[in-house]
């Protein structure tokens, strides 16, 4: 994890609002449901994609969710304004390598772009308004060259993917901003697994490709234990038939080598 040393809020402890971006995603509405949980009284605000529907907590009466485009300038300035954060967990952007590659643009775009609005608007409300906000970035472990051991924070940065290229410039921004007044940490996250993960990631795939086998095998389970075979009715007649008693089972057994 970098990290950049924090500086005081002239913002009154009374009037916290802890800003999460993306909460609609993924790692974002698991951070939103930490803070709701919690009893520090903060105001919460979360931004998810317009068009889109907010997240899984959003009929806590603490939590106030806005539709705000991270690509419009004008739009992440105003939103950052009604809000006047101290604590930003910025969550928002693309997270999958894979799609990164086929849709760089777009990638670029919403990581690069985007964390660029949100940290020009904080900077703005600092020199404005004198509020200094806190900001996570989460960035990446793919800004490494990729090696088969373990990673040190101080290892070689070489992006493989157009994913961890977008996540490096992302960091690069996030510096500049902390040079300029914002408090900015870093962390450079490993794989995230776990409930609402897009199952377009591996591990989310495997569980609902586990759940959906499940859930077909106790259909079947069901079906079995409601089912009266006819086995024994039908055996019955033909037995009572025959005088050797057993001969149709050897007789079809015969018939079917």
């Amino acid at each position: 994890m970098t990290t950049r040393s924090p500086v005081a809020s002239h913002q009154s402890p009374v009037e916290t609002v802890t800003l999460v971006t993306g909460a609609g995603g993924f790692a974002g509405s698991h951070v939103l449901d930490q803070l709701a949980d919690d009893d520090s009284g903060s105001t919460l605000v979360a931004w998810h994609r317009p068009g889109s529907a907010p997240g899984p907590r959003s009929a806590s009466d603490r939590v106030r969710w806005e539709a705000v485009d991270l690509l419009d300038r004008a739009a992440v300035a105003a939103a950052v304004a009604r809000a006047r954060p101290s604590i930003v967990f910025h969550c928002a952007g693309a997270a999958h390598e894979g799609r990164a590659r086929s849709h760089t643009e777009a990638a670029f775009a919403i990581n690069v772009r985007g964390t660029q609005f949100v940290l020009d608007a904080l900077d703005h409300l600092h020199k404005e308004h004198g509020v200094v906000a806190r900001v996570l970035i989460p960035s990446s472990a793919m800004v490494y060259r990729l090696s088969t051991g373990p990673h040190r924070e101080d290892d070689e940065l070489l992006p493989p993917n157009p994913y961890g290229l977008s996540k490096l410039a992302q960091e690069m921004l996030a510096a500049r901003a902390a040079r300029d007044g914002v408090a900015v940490c870093i962390a450079r996250a490993f794989n995230h697994v776990g409930p609402r993960q897009d199952p377009s990631f591996v591990v989310s795939d495997f569980a609902r490709q586990i759940a959906v086998i499940e859930s077909a095998c106790a259909r079947i389970r069901r079906g079995c234990a409601r089912t009266t075979f006819p086995c024994s009715s039908a055996i019955r007649p033909a037995s009572a038939k025959s005088s050797g008693g057993s001969r149709p089972f050897r007789s079809i057994a015969r018939s079917t080598m």
